[in-house]
């Protein structure tokens, strides 16, 4: 058994979820807090028997999070999707990191599994997900791309993975991109950052380099290619609807 609680938090996930929960099996807790689903997700969550299941309104990606995480009950705690899937490699690093007991967070590694394989990714990802609980808290000022305030000291890496399914293929991608890159420019907007000039003219040729050579997407042939088509047209899209909310801001602004 590993002596951690996996948090997660859920809506309409029957597709993903119960290979997803079934990769939890050896987590002495498993945390879903859902918003409100109206498929199987309750049952599918409530039919594992290290599964404790929460409703609770939606609030935001972070604030959603954090109280997700409250109701954990370990000292460790790991974040996941609905539709990500622990590897038991990485599985077996979190139960060796517990049990040695020496540094406060461990960050591994997340491969999109895109147009019918996993990415090659070998860069570890650069947000935290596993994690002493006093140690790391969200920035409740953040709609998306929510990250953990860190406090901790010492940290590990592993290149161990967990494999994330929620975006097969192209049109899928858009159509996330466009609703999460909307949630982003606003919250740019309340926060008085505007867009540069600059960053328009070249965020979208600077982004797909460092996708496709910086984080080595080249090695994923088209699949790769078209990855870093698309995270490029994301980061245009969130500078171009926050230049387009100075151009005409919302009437009930304060």
């Amino acid at each position: 058994m590993i002596e951690a609680s996996v948090y997660m938090i859920t809506k309409n996930e029957e597709r993903y979820l119960e290979a997803t929960l079934a990769c939890l099996k050896d987590f002495a807790e498993v945390v879903v807090v859902d918003c409100g689903s109206t498929d199987r997700t309750p049952d599918i969550a409530k039919s594992f028997p290290n599964v404790r299941f929460f409703h609770h309104d939606w609030e935001g990606f972070a604030k959603q999070k954090q109280w997700a995480l409250d109701q954990c009950t370990h000292e460790w705690v790991v974040n996941v999707d609905a539709d990500e899937h622990v590897q038991p490699e990485l599985a077996q690093e979190i139960d060796r990191v517990v049990r040695e007991n020496k540094v406060d967070g461990l960050y591994f590694v997340i491969s999109d599994v895109f147009m019918g394989r996993p990415c090659r990714r070998w860069k570890v990802s650069g947000r935290l997900h596993c994690f002493r609980k006093s140690c790391g808290r969200y920035d409740l000022t953040n709609d998306v791309h929510e990250g953990i305030l860190f406090t901790g000291k010492a940290t590990a890496k592993t290149h161990a993975a967990v494999l994330h399914y929620g975006i097969p293929d192209a049109a899928t991608a858009v159509a996330k991109q466009n609703q999460y890159s909307t949630l982003r420019a606003q919250e740019k907007f309340r926060k008085g950052k505007r867009a540069k000039p600059l960053k328009l003219l070249f965020i979208r040729p600077f982004t797909f380099l460092a996708q496709y050579f910086g984080k080595g997407n080249w090695r994923d042939g088209w699949a790769g290619f078209i990855r870093s088509q698309l995270a490029a047209n994301y980061a245009f899209m969130k500078e171009a609807k926050l230049l387009a909310l100075w151009r005409n801001p919302p009437t009930d602004t304060p």
